[in-house]
């Protein structure tokens, strides 16, 4: 009986079977390539809060690196330009001359724009730099633990995670990298306080202690200073200027190429002593090769476009509170004409005076001021494009997104 049905129906069983046969391999496919998806998709979202928690950290570790080193720039700013000891000759000296009175005025009006807008310059390139190093540092790191996770793991060697220096165990050549930051400090920073004094003398030398600042009139004296101030270095770089000044790699960084004959001094200053020595002077040439690698990274990404576009929107942002703050002076303690209309305008010696207290306003942050919005510190360090950058060097080569 059961013959006679296979015989009947031998052609409908054999299609039956292999219809049956490529449904269980299709489904069986199908589901491979459903599950790898979703292992996929797990992992891209692991790695994804793996970098979020990474960029949390990182910002967290700028910004404290930042808050430490602005007693320091505000020192140099104000050894630079002691102006507060001016106002104070003039409120405590009753018997000074109009000459010597007009004198000290002039000094005042100069240094006190010169040092708010040197001071916000230096808060910007300051923290730039330092967001920048530490997420360096940070993406070689992340690279150097997902490669040696993949090798270990998987058995095999990811091309596209090799290109890392191994920095994991290596805290003094991250602490010499870092180090390097304090160019700025050293040498950048005089030079532009100089850049911009000279800016500064070209654009108020002619104006006279009575005239009179609306906010609108303050903003574009302010905007004027800047255009110069970023034309002298070379800001954005533009091949059709001949610009003698200083570029802003040049504030931030030191001549790359002299640095492998200063260390190199250093390691062979021990050499033929001992064993010990050797072995010593060994570990610096390396750590020196790293830190010339990162800071020849470093380099390439401070001249880059996007960098001079993070840059001048970090500026944007703390001049945007420079202006929202001039506005709010003004308006409480300017005195109204008779035409109601008329904007709010208040004298040079008032701006002066009050630029000169605004420095210590801008090198502090918003809970030591106890501000009601975010300081000059809380809007630089978190401007969007500052954060982006940041993700953006952390993605250079690795297909984090995908």
């Amino acid at each position: 009986m059961i013959a006679n049905f296979y015989r009947k129906h031998k052609t409908k069983l054999l299609w039956a079977g292999v219809i049956g046969g490529l449904v269980s391999v299709g489904g069986g496919i199908a589901y491979y390539w459903y599950r790898k998806k979703k292992d996929e998709e797990k992992e891209k979202a692991k790695r994804e809060q793996q970098m979020r928690y990474l960029f949390s950290e990182n910002n967290n570790t700028a910004k404290v690196a930042l808050l430490s080193v602005i007693p320091q720039l505000l020192e140099e700013i104000e050894k630079a330009y002691p102006t507060q000891s001016l106002v104070e000759e003039l409120k405590t000296q009753k018997n000074l001359s109009t000459e010597r009175k007009k004198k000290l005025w002039e000094k005042i009006k100069l240094e006190s724009f010169t040092r708010v807008i040197s001071s916000i310059y230096a808060l910007c390139m300051m923290d730039t730099i330092l967001s920048i190093q530490i997420s360096m540092i940070g993406r070689h790191l992340y690279m150097e633990h997902t490669y040696k996770n993949k090798k270990i793991e998987e058995g095999i060697e990811d091309e596209r995670l090799k290109n890392h220096l191994s920095l994991s165990s290596d805290r003094r050549t991250q602490h010499r990298f870092l180090g390097y930051a304090a160019h700025f400090q050293n040498v950048g920073l005089p030079t532009l306080i100089s850049l911009v004094e000279s800016v500064v003398k070209a654009h108020i030398s002619d104006l006279s202690l009575k005239h009179l600042f609306a906010i609108n009139d303050f903003k574009e004296l302010v905007e004027n200073v800047r255009k110069n101030v970023e034309q002298k270095l070379d800001f954005p770089p533009s091949s059709t200027t001949n610009n003698a000044g200083p570029k802003i790699a040049e504030l931030l960084l030191p001549d790359l190429s002299q640095i492998p004959e200063a260390e190199q001094s250093d390691t062979n200053a021990g050499d033929n002593k001992n064993s010990y020595s050797s072995a010593l002077n060994k570990s610096t040439k390396e750590e020196n090769d790293k830190v010339l690698k990162l800071l020849y990274e470093l380099s390439d990404l401070i001249e880059s476009p996007e960098y001079f576009n993070v840059f001048r929107e970090t500026c944007n942002s703390a001049f945007a509170v420079l202006y929202g703050r001039m506005e709010e002076q003004i308006t409480k303690t300017a005195k109204r004409s008779e035409d109601v209309d008329a904007p709010l305008r208040l004298p040079m010696v008032n701006v002066s005076t009050w630029l000169t207290k605004e420095l210590r306003v801008i090198m502090s942050k918003k809970e030591d001021l106890d501000l009601s919005e975010p300081g000059y510190v809380e809007q630089i360090h978190t401007s969007p494009f500052l954060t982006k950058y940041s993700v953006l060097i952390y993605a250079r080569d690795l297909l984090l997104y995908e």
